[in-house]
């Protein structure tokens, strides 16, 4: 190929690159989505396209916040939560070229959650400090929850591109537990049609309430308070009884005596009465676990790149029945940093990991739980180091909900 041809292909591939990013230069759009959980806000700031077959979502800026909820009320005054939230997004709209007003927010709250002090207050603060003009702000169920989480794993690892096979999604909250998975039902009460880049999905998701990692935790306390030791602690650990309204740490309390048997009972029997009947696709479908049960499995298993029950059985007994002190934790898990830095933690950092644990392997490989096999599950926070979040699949929902006029 000659020197000139050589330039003459350049300069055109220059111009090319040039008009597609002016041309997308135009037509980006904004949007802030804000959810709110048990414990924390989050905020994300996207940038979007939709002037192809499958919208293009890019997050620019994410904000978080922790909330400590008693009484449904927050310990902190709530427009510094919003300040703390929302300053880095507009700031970065602006840098876009964005006017504030013109980009919607839409602020979705879990269910059980009611804080910030109501809608109106909260869109009133938006606009007054930061002329946010247009907040909508809704409650979601945890089922809906569940559908998002699906929408934002399967776009993140590129599933609704050229028709490839999706993977279900397990999310370990808190308080509730969120399943999701495409199926061929279309006739049911927990499935959503969802039509994405010319395909449709059926899509079956479901919560239950109750079956998050704190929630199950508390509903077994009182039958290991009734035992003689806490079966879900580690030995030379005093374990926590929760009152009314948070749990309260016993230094001079029962100690725990672990054992993993004991402890899975109590699990299994909570299973068995609260999940709902599994459904026969679970055993030929391919999932993606996160929350709770990433933290869970990166605890027992940091150096692990694939899930193995028998091997997180294996280092639970392991760790769990050793006698719990400062020195023994760090020389376990040095990933959790240094001495100073564990002591800070300790003992609030790892009181519940080992009864946290053993619901997680009942959860998805016990009799009472999904029964699933290794090779079907895939742990993790992040894909393409992208941070797994149920924002995007809201955002996405409402786009192709809404697509732009052709």
């Amino acid at each position: 190929m000659s020197w000139l041809k050589k330039l003459i292909i350049n300069v055109i591939a220059c111009l090319l690159l040039a008009f597609t990013t002016t041309a997308l230069a135009g037509f980006w759009q904004y949007s802030i989505v804000m959810g709110i959980d048990s414990k924390e806000a989050n905020v994300y700031l996207f940038r979007y396209y939709t002037g192809l077959n499958l919208p293009s979502i890019e997050r620019l800026v994410t904000t978080s916040a922790k909330l400590n909820l008693l009484n449904n009320q927050v310990d902190t005054n709530g427009q510094d939560i919003i300040d703390s939230l929302f300053k880095e997004p507009v700031a970065a709209l602006k840098n876009e070229g964005a006017d504030p007003a013109m980009v919607p927010v839409n602020i979705l709250i879990s269910a059980d959650v009611q804080i910030l002090g109501g809608s109106k207050e909260v869109s009133e603060i938006l606009k007054n400090r930061y002329a946010l003009n247009t907040v909508q702000t809704r409650t979601i169920s945890i089922q809906e929850k569940s559908a998002y989480d699906w929408l934002s794993v399967n776009y993140l690892a590129d599933n609704f591109k050229n028709g490839k096979d999706t993977v279900g999604t397990i999310d370990v909250g808190d308080n509730s537990l969120g399943i999701a998975f495409a199926t061929k039902e279309k006739q049911s009460s927990t499935v959503a049609t969802f039509l994405i880049n010319g395909q449709t999905y059926f899509v079956n998701s479901d919560s239950v309430f109750g079956l998050g990692l704190e929630a199950a935790r508390k509903s077994v306390m009182p039958d290991m308070k009734d035992a003689a030791v806490a079966v879900c602690y580690p030995p030379g650990f005093p374990y926590v009884w929760p009152t009314r309204f948070m749990y309260v740490f016993q230094p001079g309390g029962k100690y725990g005596n672990f054992n993993y048997q004991a402890c899975n009972g109590l699990y299994a029997k909570l299973l068995n009465r609260l999940l709902p009947k599994k459904d026969p696709l679970l055993s030929s479908q391919k999932f993606i676990v996160f929350g709770g049960a990433y933290d869970v499995f990166h605890f027992f298993e940091p150096e692990a790149e694939s899930l193995n029950q028998e091997a997180l059985k294996a280092d639970i007994i392991k760790a769990c029945n050793m006698q719990y002190t400062l020195e023994t934790l760090w020389h376990l898990w040095p990933s959790l940093g240094t001495k100073n830095e564990l002591a800070a933690n300790y003992p609030n950092y790892i009181e519940n990991m080992c009864a946290n644990a053993v619901y997680v392997d009942e959860l998805l490989f016990g009799q009472n739980g999904y029964l699933l096999q290794d090779e079907q599950l895939d742990i993790k926070n992040s894909i393409h180091n992208e941070p797994i979040n149920w924002l995007l699949g809201a955002l996405l929902y409402q786009l192709i909900q809404s697509p732009a006029p052709s």
